[in-house]
């Protein structure tokens, strides 16, 4: 896959980590954002890294601080099934934002048999209770009552 641009860095299909530039850690903290009030929007990378995982967890705290509940919105469009380090990180990253008001949860995919797979095992592992996975963004958006 092709780099993706945000802004004027584009984001290369490898793991990120504690020595990225400041302009790559921009870039990256612009894939989590508030969707809506109470939806955070998070765009995960080609290649995840447990920094990025991290990075992206604490991100999705400072959005959400006033927030009582809220929901993620997941895009697994490009990203490639994660290890099993990186799986514990994204557990302990949801883990802890439900206990600051993370209640539900839709990821798409665009029928990645094997991130459908381990988006299930992320989630459901962590203890969200609501979550469910899709083919398509719209679906997603409609699971946490979107449009």
């Amino acid at each position: 896959m092709a780099g993706e641009s945000v802004g004027d860095i584009e984001i290369e299909a490898r793991p990120y980590g504690p020595d990225s530039t400041p302009e790559e850690r921009e870039a990256l903290l612009r894939r989590v954002w508030l969707y809506r009030p109470d939806i955070v929007y998070w765009h995960e990378l080609p290649v995840m890294s447990e920094w990025q995982v991290e990075l992206f967890g604490r991100r999705m705290e400072e959005l959400t601080e006033s927030v009582d509940d809220y929901g993620v919105l997941v895009d697994l469009r490009h990203a490639k099934p994660p290890n099993a380090a990186i799986r514990r990180r994204l557990r302990d990253v949801y883990t802890r934002a439900m206990k600051s008001g993370l209640s539900r949860a839709a990821v798409f995919t665009e029928a990645n048999f094997f991130i459908n797979v381990a988006a299930k095992f992320v989630m459901g592992g962590a203890g969200l209770r609501v979550f469910s996975v899709h083919k398509h963004r719209e679906d997603a958006e409609a699971a946490l009552g979107i449009r």
